[in-house]
């Protein structure tokens, strides 16, 4: 593929040597000239250049102005710096500003000239890939934060040696930790954080932390803000993880609106079942009464105040009566659950 070479030289005898070198060199390249650093400026702009050789000595613009010229308009293909001196504090001011690559005059040959193109393309290739990798993987990180915050996700590490627990940003949302603090003693965690009646859950999780296996529980936890969180943790077996083998790492997730959403489903099905259970019981009872006290009850000269009475009693119970079996089924559903 044919590139396209900027070179930029008030010598038109420098101009011609370059070019021809270039052309000895082998490398297949349209060549553009520019007599003066303003016309090279100009020139530089145009889409498509590959490369330029730029002389330190030019007319209305030195070299260096060039080059602060070209990198400030945020051109930032390879230029390679074409110098009559080896001035070492000339050369690193050149480099500071962006130059690639420096070559003096009296060096030039076809072959250090071709060294000199494909090192600078090759550097610059490189360069544009490592910048495409660093914004893909800042892409890629803000994704995974998006997908985290979503669903209410975050990490942990636990130093086995010292005891501490290191929260991730995430995990310290959940938490609603201050962003200050993400690293503290395990015992205050459990003093502070956790729901009394499942202390006992976390000892035990925390005991088990150092066997190879994945383990999870679900706990309810007290935030910064005194708010009650259900949150799942999660431990990753230590054959998945390359990290030091005396700290530990794993997840922490927000399941509150999950777990409370599964009590409302769960408390949704005790209630309609207890409601079927008391249903049916009346529908039991009135069909009884309709077989048994009815006849009875209708000899007596106020059988029908009688019946009506029973049947409103019986109404009446019938609200309370579901009322207390739901509770007794709940009360029963979370004991085995």
């Amino acid at each position: 593929m044919e590139s396209k070479i900027l070179i930029i030289d008030d010598s038109i005898d420098d101009y011609a040597f370059v070019e021809n070198s270039l052309l000895d060199s082998g490398i297949q390249a349209e060549i553009l000239y520019a007599s003066d650093g303003l016309m090279g400026c100009v020139e530089a702009a145009q889409t498509g250049i590959d490369c330029i050789f730029l002389d330190y000595h030019l007319p209305k613009m030195n070299g260096l102005e060039v080059l602060k010229k070209i990198r400030s308009d945020g051109i930032d293909i390879p230029i390679i710096m074409l110098t009559g001196q080896k001035d070492e504090h000339t050369i690193v001011e050149l480099l500071k500003e962006g130059a690639n690559d420096y070559i003096s005059k009296s060096d030039i040959t076809s072959e250090m000239l071709r060294l000199s193109f494909e090192n600078s393309r090759q550097l610059y290739k490189m360069r544009k890939e490592k910048e495409a990798a660093v914004i893909a993987l800042a892409e890629s990180q803000l994704r995974l934060s998006e997908a985290q915050e979503i669903a209410a996700l975050g990490s942990w590490e636990f130093n086995c040696e010292t005891n501490e627990l290191y929260l991730s940003e995430h995990a310290q949302k959940i938490l609603d930790y201050p962003n200050e603090q993400s690293q503290f003693p395990m015992h205050a965690f459990i003093r502070h954080q956790v729901y009394p009646d499942n202390i006992r859950m976390l000892v035990s999780f925390i005991r088990d932390l150092n066997k190879d296996r994945n383990y999870t529980t679900t706990l309810r936890i007290k935030t910064f803000e005194n708010i009650y969180k259900y949150v799942y943790i999660k431990k990753r077996g230590e054959g998945n993880s390359l990290s030091d083998t005396k700290k530990i790492i794993g997840t922490i997730q927000d399941v509150t609106i999950l777990k409370k959403a599964l009590e409302e489903t769960k408390k949704a099905k005790v209630s309609r079942k207890a409601t079927t259970i008391v249903l049916t019981v009346a529908i039991c009872i009135f069909l009884v009464s309709e077989a048994v006290i009815d006849p009875f009850v209708d000899a007596l000269q106020i059988g029908v105040l009688v019946a009506i009475s029973f049947k409103g009693v019986v109404a009446f119970l019938l609200k309370p009566l579901e009322t207390m079996l739901e509770k007794v089924m709940l009360k029963k559903v979370s004991a085995t659950s």
